[in-house]
């Protein structure tokens, strides 16, 4: 861990509603969009309708077709029965539906219905509600949220026909049950997407309220963009019901680099306080329509940013300090920030392990396992955890190509996280392009770039706007990719090697059961409990971050067999013209040595920056390149 000053963390910030209050605009193009309140409203109910003797009830959308334009009848092809369909409703006065599933028994297969779940039992006319009559018993149930406060809840469904070429849409997900159980008819599913649902709420462009320290550090001057990336989606002044209780703080992880390229980390607790009097302005309880009386509150955050991601002891540092700002403590929480700040040293490889305590409780800052890899405090396994290995080298293989990729999710924290490891397990090539893995609402317009990137959005920013064409969405939350078409040209015409391919498919789903065994979980609302410290745990989780590292680095090392046999002499200086790849690698000599059918993927291989850096990283060596280990 070189290159950057010896500080756990540069700056430590307070975030949130500013003196210089002003309405918070996602785009330029679309002052008056508010992806808080654009969102549908959750939909609350769901009915099941037998066409024959009923109709939808007042206010019930009825699913009628699929996304292809087919009739959505869950008895399609039957011949007894008659068509029986899907109805919804959505609203704010009932505890929205936050999960659905399918309660079905059989002799064979019991499937009893999850905890917590209630069974649609009857249709709107009052009949038995089975949808697969004279056949198991099959029932759908649903699962309710909170009425008064914060959701992740479901605000739309759909069914479609796989057979009939229907695949799940973007940001959906699919319940994994055929809903239209005939022998002879074609299979239904359902799927669903979910949002997160607030009360009514305005929002506001967030400023640095206090920082530390107050000056800027002469080597690392603080961006004027982290208030954006702390609340990407603007400070929000709510007004809930008076039933209402707290949500829990949320904890989130950013990077953005600066024009040197030097890359920034930034860990935030965000939560809510209730404003004071002096505090709310008129034109907000006027936004909101609510009385003079009604109280009012509004989200901030505290940040720390560094050039090391600690993000697991930064996570434990702010919760700890944000629990003892609720609580009575006698200590100034300035000195536990200055301590962090001042005088806590840094972990070294004579003193791998730096303690801290905050309160009661340790924070522990320390180098990461040591291998032969570069060193690396990123979770690896949380791709695992993720995403399915189908997935994942999907996704691997578009980083490969310099594919323009946007991923999405409802957790702010897992987008960061899961960008940094994909940038990681392509070593040795290092990633060129631009690179945003939370990317604020104002700074969205950088996925209309010609360029690569890689961009991280909350998953509601589709349902607002519309998806570029040139470019692949990941949904981490399904873990699917809707590739653009040019995408899914190069993955069928320039696949990349089979052998080595499938070699890395069966490693990674070892190392997928190993994390599922482990269930290690990616959560990030801010811990209410003592910090969990089972070191056998995190050591295990460690060695499988390890193996996913070896697994890729095999699976790169032997597609790039004797590629420096390929390298060629230097006749000159270094120089602008010399640092050609094509003048610095022999391109012809590497594909004579490899199956024609890999030719495609190579050439396309040869092309991209990060190829480009990797043989100039190798022809013009210099000291501080760990790269060239391989």
């Amino acid at each position: 861990m070189e290159g950057g000053p010896e500080r756990l963390a540069d700056y430590f910030l307070v975030v949130g509603l500013g003196q210089n209050v002003s309405r918070f605009e996602p785009l330029p193009s679309t002052e008056d969009v508010d992806l808080q309140t654009a969102a549908a409203d959750p939909i609350t109910d769901i009915a099941v309708v037998f066409k024959k003797y009923e109709t939808s009830p007042k206010g019930y959308h009825c699913i009628e077709k699929t996304p292809g334009g087919h009739t959505a009848n869950l008895n399609s092809g039957a011949l007894f029965g008659g068509a029986i369909h899907l109805a919804y409703c959505r609203g704010r006065d009932k505890a929205p539906i936050t999960e659905i599933s399918v309660f079905y028994t059989s002799s064979k297969q019991p499937h009893p219905p999850p905890l917590g779940h209630e069974t649609v039992a009857f249709s709107v006319g009052g009949r038995p509600a089975d949808l697969n009559k004279g056949g198991t018993p099959t029932y759908i149930t649903i699962k309710r949220g909170i009425l008064y406060g914060h959701n992740t809840a479901i605000t739309e469904l759909c069914l479609i026909m796989p057979g009939k070429g229907e695949e799940v849409p973007a940001g959906y997900k699919q319940l994994q049950v055929d809903l239209n159980k005939g022998l002879v008819t074609p299979a239904v599913f359902l799927c669903y997407q979910t949002s997160q649902v607030h009360p009514p709420s305005i929002s506001f462009t967030p400023e640095i309220i206090s920082r530390f320290p107050e000056r800027d550090y002469a080597d690392f001057l603080l961006p004027e963009s982290v208030p954006l990336f702390c609340l990407p989606s603007g400070v929000s002044v709510e007004h809930w019901d008076r039933r209402a209780s707290f949500p829990l703080p949320s904890f989130s992880t950013f990077a953005l680099t600066n024009e040197r390229g030097i890359c920034m980390y930034g860990a935030v607790v965000a939560f809510y306080e209730q404003m004071s009097e002096t505090e709310i302005r008129e034109d907000m309880r006027e936004s909101l329509n609510v009385s003079p009386e009604a109280v009012l509150h509004v989200t901030k955050c505290i940040c720390l940013l560094s050039h090391w991601p600690f993000f697991s002891s930064f996570r434990a540092f702010l919760s700890s300090l944000y629990r003892l700002s609720v609580s009575r403590n006698t200590i100034p929480l300035e000195r536990y920030i200055g301590n962090l700040m001042l005088d806590a040293p840094f972990p070294t490889m004579e003193r791998p392990r730096v303690q801290l305590f905050i309160g009661c409780e340790q924070i522990v800052f320390s180098l990461p396992v040591q291998t032969p890899l570069p060193l690396s405090v990123f979770t690896h396994w949380s791709l695992l955890a993720t995403l399915d290995p189908p997935t994942l080298l999907s996704l691997h293989s578009l980083l490969i190509l310099e594919q323009k990729m946007v991923l999405t999710s409802a957790r702010p924290a897992l987008l960061t996280s899961i960008g940094e490891a994909l940038r990681s397990v392509l070593f040795p090539f290092s990633w060129q392009c631009t690179y945003i893995p939370m990317c604020p609402l104002a700074f969205s317009n950088y996925m209309q770039a010609p360029v690569p990137f890689i961009i991280g959005v909350d998953s509601q920013y589709f349902n607002v706007f519309e998806k570029p064409s040139d470019v692949c969405v990941v949904d981490l939350d399904t873990s699917t990719i809707t590739l653009s078409n040019e995408a899914r040209s190069l993955l069928t015409q320039k696949p990349l090697p089979s052998k080595p391919l499938r070699t890395l498919k069966q490693d990674l789903k070892m190392l997928a059961a190993e994390v599922a065994d482990l269930n290690p979980g990616i959560g990030f609302a801010v811990e209410v409990t003592p910090i969990e410290s089972d070191l056998s745990y995190k050591t295990d989780l460690e060695q499988i971050d390890v193996k996913i590292r070896e697994a890729f680095l095999r699976f790169h090392a032997t597609i790039l067999c004797d590629y420096r046999m390929c390298l060629r002499p230097l006749l000159c200086a270094p120089s602008e013209r010399s640092r050609d790849a094509s003048l610095l690698f022999d391109q012809q000599q590497f594909l004579e040595h490899i199956p024609v059918a890999e030719w495609p993927f190579f050439r396309h291989l040869f092309d991209t920056q990060l190829f480009c850096v990797f043989v100039e990283q190798r022809s013009f060596v210099h000291s501080e390149s760990t790269a060239l280990l391989l």
